[in-house]
Order: structure tokens, then C-alpha cells, then sequence
């Protein structure tokens, strides 16, 4: 049985799994030329010995090819597994909260005027105009 020692920190264990959890389909290395409406990029032909060769397609068809790999809206990439898979998520979640001794910390309010006011440097609640504080104008 062959195994590595473990990574050194999070950090590294972070950048070795998102290579390949978050490669793009291909990178800008292996387009070759864009010319006439067509495309030419590199690829590894498997069933050559895996030599490196390449490919002219239409742009239409290149960018065909290219949409498939493109996720559908809301879809995850990366699922949970573990005790934060969708399965008995919730129950789960109290054993481990109750096994570590941590409190549920409830849902996270967002405080979108303040948030507003820290990136503005002002406070949003009162009128540019008038000085007053929450003036609406109703129409």
C-alpha cells in the first residue's frame, strides 16, 4: 500500500484539490490561432500513443464543444459528502454540534444599510438633499 505523507497545511490542501475540482475546460496554452471563422487548438489523441496534435473546427462548433462543459445555472460542481451530505444533513449536524460542544449559531443576518454606508463612507439612512433621516419619496 503506498501512501503520502500528509499536506503540510490547509492552504496546501486547498490549492492540490482545486486543480482539479476547478479546471477549465481549456486553457488559453492550447488555443492555437483564431483566423477566417475557425479555430485551431491542441489536444492529446489517447488512441495515438498520446501524441500531441491538432484540431481546426468551425467557431460555431468549437464553442459547441466548449458549452458542454459549462455547468447549467444552479448546478454544483462540487457536492458534500460526508456528515454535510444532503441525507440526514440536519441530524448529523446536532451530533457533530453536540459532540464538539458548539451552540447553533443561527441564520446570519445581513445588514445591507450598513453595508451600503461602509463602502460610501456615509450614512445611507439620511437624505442628500434634505439632511433627514429615512425620507422616502412615494409616487
Amino acid at each position: 500500500v503506498y501512501t503520502k505523507k500528509p499536506m503540510k497545511s490547509a492552504k496546501h490542501v486547498v490549492k492540490y484539490l482545486g486543480r482539479y475540482t476547478h479546471r477549465i475546460a481549456i486553457s488559453n496554452a492550447r488555443l492555437k490561432k483564431y483566423e477566417d471563422n475557425k479555430v485551431t487548438f491542441s489536444y492529446k489523441d489517447y488512441s495515438d500513443h498520446n501524441q500531441i496534435k491538432e484540431m481546426t473546427l468551425d467557431d460555431t462548433e468549437f464553442f459547441r464543444r466548449y458549452m458542454m462543459h459549462v455547468l447549467p445555472p444552479n448546478f454544483m460542481k462540487i457536492r458534500h459528502y460526508g456528515f454535510l451530505g444532503n441525507r440526514n444533513k440536519e441530524e448529523r449536524i446536532k451530533a457533530v454540534r453536540t459532540a464538539t460542544n458548539t451552540k447553533n449559531p443561527g441564520p446570519l443576518l445581513i445588514d445591507y444599510e450598513q453595508i451600503i454606508s461602509d463602502i460610501l463612507k456615509r450614512d445611507v439612512s439620511i437624505c442628500i438633499k434634505c439632511g433627514q433621516k429615512r425620507h422616502y419619496q412615494l409616487e
